[in-house]
């Protein structure tokens, strides 16, 4: 079947991926045809804690993506819900009561011990990394915390153990901290995140959490750039744009129903895919998130088939930045931005709240491939109230007097200081 697929609607989503992690024989094995990939053949045995873990990721990404799709209608959306999710599961490690279990329910953590997510998130993270040597793909988590606090020992082996955390005592007063944590982001995002928080954000924090994700992949069958050409995009008000438009004609795993098509587009060695979901011309991206959600992209990946398809893909960046606070406490996470959280098993001296909760992504697909990032910051205040800030940096009056009778022997205004 020759199916014309073009990409004519809003950008719906880029769920990375991985194809090889299963048990036994890979849907891609079977009745390869032509140019279809087999993949790297790397298959991994989970178990069944690995597994669940996956799943509970993915179910947590689905429904933090409808609500904040919903809030968000008609414009551009792309986020990271493992970076989110990882960062969030960092703070789980210190949390203790009702704040913990609201954030097992949130995280669908139930009946994990603490040695299973251990074991799964080395696991895991490690495969990813390691899986398609074709494909980069960078996880890095990092925890900076106030002088004068002191961690508490059991979430500082937990933060090293399940996430390779770094951690470093800061002075969130200094405005290099800002410098030298935005550096470390840098690093981590290959460049391509470079402002993740600011100085009179730290000035607040008695403790900062934050994760960050790379992704660069060739497609496995690039488009040819001579192709390209400018061509109409149609919004769902109605309105077009014109959009440069990559062109390329394959055998890709597609599937089509009454309301969407779908498409896998493999990277690589074909253990990362760019799966991208088009409404039909009477349904609308809301429409199809509405029962978008883990148990329904599981269906999804089963009914995929390969076909030879004509492909039109625009080339395009986006940039993304929200805060988190309102779409997590609409799954139930209020109460961890209220001094009434209890993240009693951070530190030993105080107990702490988060006070933001920022997300970053940047995505750019062109005819060679993909490159991605993403950064999640979990900023935790307490009752510490930071100085105020004086900074005479335009011009001021001075008066030099004597305290007790209010004499004034000197007065002026300096417009310009002299450099001394």
């Amino acid at each position: 079947m020759r199916t014309l697929f073009t990409f004519a609607l809003l950008f719906l989503l880029t769920f990375v991926q991985c194809a090889s992690i299963s048990e036994g024989t890979s849907d891609k094995t079977s009745e390869m045809q032509g140019d279809e990939r087999s993949g790297s053949q790397r298959f991994v045995e989970l178990t069944a804690s690995d597994k669940a873990l996956l799943a509970s990721s993915n179910s947590f990404g689905f429904e933090l993506f409808r609500i904040m799709a919903a809030e968000q209608k008609g414009e551009n959306l792309f986020f990271s819900p493992l970076s989110i999710y990882m960062a969030l599961s960092m703070a789980y490690n210190g949390a203790a009561g009702t704040t913990q279990e609201a954030l097992a329910e949130a995280l669908d953590l139930y009946g994990f011990t603490e040695e299973q997510l251990r074991v799964s998130w080395t696991t895991l993270t490690h495969l990813m990394k390691e899986l398609d040597p074709e494909v980069e793909v960078g996880l890095a988590n990092s925890i900076w915390f106030r002088a004068g606090y002191t961690l508490n020992q059991t979430f500082v082996d937990l933060s090293r153990s399940c996430f390779g955390a770094e951690i470093a005592t800061v002075d969130f007063g200094d405005p290099q901290t800002a410098a030298v944590i935005n550096g470390w982001v840098k690093d981590m995002t290959r460049g391509k995140i470079t402002d993740m928080v600011n100085s009179a954000a730290l000035q607040q924090y008695a403790m900062l959490l934050l994760n960050a994700i790379y992704f660069k992949g060739n497609w496995d069958r690039p488009f040819d750039e001579m192709l390209t050409a400018p061509a109409s995009f149609y919004r769902e008000d109605g309105t077009t744009t014109t959009v440069n438009m990559m062109f390329n004609e394959a055998r890709y795993r597609y599937y089509e129903n009454g309301l969407y098509q779908a498409l896998d587009i493999p990277y690589g060695e074909g253990d990362y895919y760019m799966t991208i979901i088009l409404p039909g011309p009477d349904c609308s991206v809301n429409s199809v998130m509405s029962f978008l959600d883990a148990s329904s992209w599981s269906k999804l990946m089963d009914s995929f088939s390969y076909e030879t398809v004509s492909l039109s893909l625009p080339r395009f960046n986006l940039e993304y930045e929200t805060d988190l606070k309102h779409s997590l406490s609409a799954m139930g996470l209020a109460t961890i931005f209220t001094p009434e959280a209890d993240f009693g098993g951070m530190l030993e001296n105080g107990n702490v709240w988060i006070g933001e909760a920022k997300h970053k992504a940047v995505i750019e697909v062109n005819e060679k491939g993909t490159e991605a990032a993403a950064s999640t910051s979990i900023g935790f205040v307490t009752s510490y109230s930071p100085p105020l800030e004086f900074q005479v940096d335009r011009p001021f009056v001075l008066a030099i007097r004597e305290a007790q009778s209010q004499t004034v022997l000197f007065a002026g205004k300096v417009m310009a200081p002299a450099q001394v």
